[in-house]
């Protein structure tokens, strides 16, 4: 991948989500660089980052690693790319359409 945004050590996500402050953040549990929740976990203990809503998509057996963060939605792959639109809306319509 050459962006600098595909694949990146779970500090530099933080560093990045803490740069941009996006709406929204997406995670793949198969982030070959740090696991997605590793990076929740970051994302939660960061002040800067803890607001900002985060999607990730997990297998069955990856689920048990998410707890405790708020903000957080586990959507199950394979995805739904419904069930994705109609979360996207429900945080856009909480978070006004802005980021934290």
């Amino acid at each position: 991948d050459d962006s600098p945004y595909g694949q990146c050590p779970a500090f530099d996500v933080v560093r990045l989500v803490r740069s941009y402050r996006p709406q929204i953040v997406a995670l793949d549990t198969l982030e070959p660089a740090g696991t997605s929740a590793e990076i929740c976990g970051r994302l939660a203990a960061d002040p800067a980052t803890q607001a900002i809503p985060v999607v990730c998509f997990v297998g069955p057996q990856d689920a048990a690693g998410y707890n405790g963060r708020p903000n957080l939605h586990l959507l199950s792959k394979p995805l739904d790319v419904d069930e994705f639109g109609s979360l996207l809306d429900r945080v856009f319509a909480t978070t006004g359409g802005k980021g934290a």
